[in-house]
């Protein structure tokens, strides 16, 4: 049995708080990924130096001991650092984590290159994920976590069998 996907594009007509949300939302999740892009890259330098030092003296690098003291920290703790991201939408933070995790993994696999930075002038845009229904279509409206109806234009038929997984904004 063969899951089809299909996207379904629409061109969104936020208000004035909508489109502050927005904006907010683009801001924490470039943010978020840059801080823990951050983390990472330094976690990587330190990790090549303990192994390098390790190698010039001959003792055995303990790999359990060193990922353990420099995990990532968990969206939760960010959180409570930063009171913005308490106003912005938590699967987008959650998607950004496993973006830049992902990334990391391609790397360290070989497929891709170290993940960049998010600068001022790329794409604003975030994911967010379906849980419990929170993101629905009713008439010339999608409804967005934290966000509210959001009119649209471009509506098509969509079949009631199908599932939203995701909205990309």
């Amino acid at each position: 049995y063969f899951m089809k996907y299909k996207t379904y594009t629409f061109r969104a007509y936020p208000n004035k708080t909508q489109q502050k949300l927005f904006y907010l939302t683009f801001l924490m999740c470039k943010f978020l990924f840059n801080s823990l892009l951050r983390l990472v890259l330094d976690n990587y330098t330190k990790y090549n130096s303990e192994v390098e030092k390790c190698l010039k003296c001959g003792i055995n690098f303990d790999e359990e001991k060193f990922s353990i003291s420099h995990k990532l920290p968990k969206i939760s703790t960010l959180k409570k650092a930063h009171d913005d991201y308490k106003k912005v939408d938590s699967l987008a933070l959650c998607a950004e984590y496993s973006n830049l995790v992902r990334g990391m993994e391609m790397f360290y696999r070989g497929h891709s290159k170290l993940p960049r930075f998010k600068g001022r002038n790329d794409k604003h845009s975030y994911t967010t994920s379906q849980v419990n229904d929170n993101i629905r279509i009713v008439k010339n409206k999608v409804r967005l976590p934290k966000v509210g109806f959001v009119k649209v234009r471009g509506m098509r038929e969509i079949p009631n069998y199908f599932k939203i997984k995701r909205a990309i904004i």
